[in-house]
């Protein structure tokens, strides 16, 4: 049965970036299966995620701890199991909530400062666990973004090697915004040498192979470039809120 909601066919929609993701990577020689698509609720009705997941998607990216505690509590519900769904925090991470998506989200795409990184191995050392997250870098050194300079890469990771109770995956970026995504290309390329560079001189103590990055507009060139994860909100679920 076909879905609708608010006029937007998410069954049609996921459809379509499927398709466009396997086409990418038919051209780039990658197979599908290295690609993860993470659909981006901020500021998504509830209804909306509740039709991508019987439509059969699993993967689901928040921006904000509230809204996915909300999301969470509100998707408890025996018609819709919870366990199946796979979340990911994307959004600026502030110390204090770091509590709350420990043992509740798969990844943390929004690794920014050792601080942070303490804190989260603190709380998943509390609870005996491992959290698996990603190291976000400011390509562009924008100042309206986390992440860390280059420079910073290998201290930080020095330093996060003793860290036994978080596991970094991989690197996070959020290119400066352009209309056209070949502009995105470089940045994308740039992240991928960047994780190949710690690989390489094994600056950390087991090899990174996730990168986080492409969006609705720039996804495809995204892929062609290397990424594992895909952050796509607006073409799964049109325009969010505001």
């Amino acid at each position: 049965m076909t879905l609708y909601v608010m006029g937007v066919r998410i069954a049609d929609n996921l459809q379509i970036v499927r398709r466009r993701i396997l086409s990418a990577c038919q051209r780039c020689g990658r197979s599908p299966d290295s690609v993860h698509l993470i659909a981006v609720t901020k500021n998504q009705p509830l209804k909306k995620i509740a039709e991508a997941f019987h439509e059969g998607h699993r993967d689901f990216g928040d921006n904000y701890v509230q809204e996915l505690k909300e999301h969470q509590q509100s998707l408890c519900d025996p018609s819709i199991p919870l366990q199946p769904i796979r979340w990911h925090f994307i959004g600026q991470l502030q110390r204090n909530k770091v509590k709350y998506l420990i043992g509740h989200v798969v990844l943390i795409h929004s690794l920014d400062s050792i601080g942070l990184a303490n804190e989260i191995h603190n709380r998943a050392q509390a609870k005996n666990i491992v959290q698996p997250a990603l190291l976000q870098i400011n390509l562009a050194s924008e100042e309206t973004k986390g992440g860390l300079q280059e420079n910073e890469i290998p201290p930080f990771l020095h330093q996060c090697n003793s860290l036994d109770h978080l596991l970094l995956k991989g690197l996070m970026a959020l290119p400066p915004f352009h209309e056209d995504p070949e502009k995105t290309r470089p940045y994308f390329h740039h992240l991928r040498e960047i994780m190949d560079e710690i690989n390489e001189k094994k600056m950390y103590k087991e090899p990174l192979k996730g990168l986080s990055m492409g969006m609705s507009h720039d996804f495809e060139v995204a892929i062609e470039e290397g990424a594992t994860w895909l952050r796509v909100g607006t073409d799964i679920f049109g325009e969010r809120a505001l």
